[in-house]
């Protein structure tokens, strides 16, 4: 809707403007681009899709998604799958990034059940959802399409973003 699109973009714009001084940038000073853009899109996310802060939860949940995504190979191989119920490290590793972010999307979820989120928000719309009988959407499916709002909001739009940061410094004649 076009009013929830001007308000998405007051929001980037206000956590880019904010950026420096959050993230604590001055000048010369060396900055883990990749950590700062997953750190500043995690927050527009929260803000935009949930009405919820995720600042406190940035460093987790990138590190959740980065786990995922490394083991998302694992999965695609043949006996991937067996690979995930064995008791291997890796797999105990896999299951603590699950569990990190089933933490963080279930506040979400709790905080908009208990009335605390704004009703606009694309989690709002999912819990009022209903299917033709007029059941709810169930719980894993909610929470299946929060993690990928999140994952597609986030991750991609951070690596995006920090290559962009790095092709600037590569050519200062773009930057200017």
């Amino acid at each position: 809707h076009a009013t929830r699109i001007d308000a998405y973009a007051r929001i980037m714009r206000t956590a880019a403007a904010e950026l420096p001084e959050r993230a604590g940038w001055a000048d010369g000073a060396v900055r883990d681009m990749a950590a700062d853009m997953a750190a500043l899109t995690l927050r527009i996310v929260g803000q935009t899709l949930f009405a919820a802060d995720l600042t406190d939860d940035s460093t987790a949940v990138s590190a959740a998604l980065a786990e995922l995504l490394g083991r998302f190979q694992r999965v695609m191989v043949p006996g991937g799958a067996l690979l995930n119920r064995l008791p291997l490290p890796s797999t105990r590793v896999l299951m603590t990034a699950i569990a990190e972010l089933d933490t963080v999307v279930g506040r979400l979820i709790a905080e908009q059940r208990a009335g605390l989120g704004d009703d606009g928000t694309v989690l709002a719309m999912l819990l009022h959802a209903r299917d033709e009988d007029g059941r709810p959407m169930p719980d894993r499916l909610v929470r299946d399409e929060v993690l990928t709002l999140m994952l597609a909001g986030h991750e991609t739009t951070a690596n995006a973003l920090a290559w962009t940061w790095l092709l600037l410094d590569r050519h200062p004649a773009a930057a200017d």
